[in-house]
């Protein structure tokens, strides 16, 4: 009999061992590579909607800070000019606010961290401000500096949405891209913040103290941005920006700019103020449409992000179902294997143990089936030896002495074991023989 149990010198162990190794190495794999895909998407997703909500953001900046520059030439007139004008973009502002608000009514900002929410709240407060600030406006209880601190903080508190929302980015190419547009929409700020300033003063016909102060301090922040833009900023986004500088009304911007600051102690600028605020106005809609085009090209990156890696996320669950189905074919073989194994080690006992009566399976194409194939003749050969040695026990019994085995019938070592027992017996059957004939002879006398 063999042994029950090996531990780990068993067959069966270390193979289904050496399984299991294979099967959570590559399942360790395959689950570590469906999560990063799945994180790269739920980024891209959220990336996705934080792009909308920026956009509607960026949009209402863009019309409050035309409506920060209506609002300081319609007080430093008292009222006299751009009252119409001052109407109509109101009436523009709101329509894009509640298109803001539309969009943040689907956004759940606390996915996003409590930082996105704290901003909202700030932004929320500082929006819904605007209608008292408006009223006073109109009313000319504010002053053109009041007026100018209660758009500036509104915007700056939609910047900071923006700002948050783009820098939740992880993808490196897109950093670079939000970079340049984040840029881009304060050098865009800047330049609303110098055409309510040069509005006021240009109607007024002089600086004072703290307008000259703060236009100077908005030139060199203008500045700042556009350099880091120009850094971050693809050729083409530059490009566009640089068409924008040298558009006619680019040009005639730097033209009344330089007016202002040449004669920034005396006044007498001798500037039309609405000819400056439809000239400044043009060239920051030509700000806008760069501004639009640096974030559609941030979606586009995001899209395409989003794409490749909801082919990587298919491609790894294709892959981890193939490794699985390899797995359980690899196993079913393992195990097809064993039992074989196990099958043919039955029969080996049962012959080491002299039952010879059940057949041993055959057929098996295989290396197995090559051992039970043997093994099957060793059975054969066996089974003819005993049957062999049976027909001459039963011979001897009958008195048929000169009966023998037919070793020819017989292979190998099988084939010198018969002929040694026809030998054994022809040794013991002529002394026998020669004994016979003498007592045959002596009785005969």
């Amino acid at each position: 009999m063999g042994k029950s149990g090996y531990g780990w010198q068993s067959i069966r162990l270390r193979l289904f061992a050496l399984f299991a190794l294979v099967v959570i190495g590559a399942g360790y794999y395959a689950v570590g590579d469906l999560n990063r895909e799945r994180r790269v998407m739920a980024d891209l997703g959220q990336l996705s909607a934080l792009g909308r909500v920026s956009i509607a953001a960026s949009a209402v900046v863009h019309e409050i800070q035309k409506e920060r520059g209506l609002s300081a030439g319609y007080l430093a007139s008292r009222g006299a000019r751009f009252k119409t004008e001052l109407e109509s973009q109101r009436s523009l502002s709101l329509q894009v606010t509640q298109a803001f608000r539309d969009a943040l009514a689907t956004f759940d900002p606390s996915a996003y961290g409590k930082g996105l929410v704290d901003a909202l709240v700030v932004m929320n407060n500082a929006v819904d401000g605007l209608p008292r600030l408006r009223d006073e406006i109109s009313s000319l209880r504010s002053t053109g500096a009041q007026s100018f601190a209660g758009f500036t903080d509104t915007i700056e508190h939609l910047l900071a949405v923006v700002e948050i929302t783009a820098t939740s980015v992880n993808d490196a190419a897109i950093a670079r891209e939000v970079t340049a547009y984040l840029m881009y929409l304060n050098a865009k700020e800047q330049a609303g913040r110098e055409r309510a300033t040069l509005n006021g003063v240009f109607v007024a016909e002089s600086f004072d103290p703290a307008s000259y102060r703060r236009y100077l301090t908005l030139l060199s922040a203008q500045e700042t941005y556009l350099n880091m833009f120009a850094i971050y900023a693809s050729p083409d986004d530059l490009e566009r920006h640089l068409a924008v500088l040298n558009s006619p009304a680019g040009q005639e911007v730097a033209r009344m700019r330089k007016i202002a600051l040449d004669n920034s102690m005396g006044g007498g600028f001798d500037i039309d103020p609405p000819e400056w605020f439809t000239q400044i106005t043009a060239k920051i809609d030509g700000m806008k449409t760069v501004e639009d085009e640096l974030a559609r090209h941030i979606a586009e990156m995001a899209d395409r992000l989003s794409s490749d890696a909801s082919s990587r996320f298919a491609l790894s669950i294709a892959t981890m179902v193939m490794a699985l189905l390899v797995a359980l074919v690899f196993g079913w073989q393992v195990r097809e294997v064993l039992r074989a194994l196990h099958q043919t080690a039955d029969s080996a006992k049962r012959i080491a143990e002299g039952d010879l009566e059940q057949a041993v399976k055959t057929g098996g194409n295989n290396e197995i089936g090559e051992i039970d194939n043997a093994l099957a003749d060793v059975q054969r050969n066996v089974h003819a030896m005993i049957d062999d040695a049976v027909m001459l026990s039963q011979a001897a019994v009958d008195g048929k002495l000169a009966t023998r085995a037919d070793a020819t019938q017989h292979q190998g070592h099988y084939r010198r074991i018969v002929e040694g027992v026809n030998t054994t017996l022809d040794a013991l059957i002529t002394p026998l023989n020669v004994a016979a004939d003498y007592v045959d002879r002596i009785s005969r006398g």
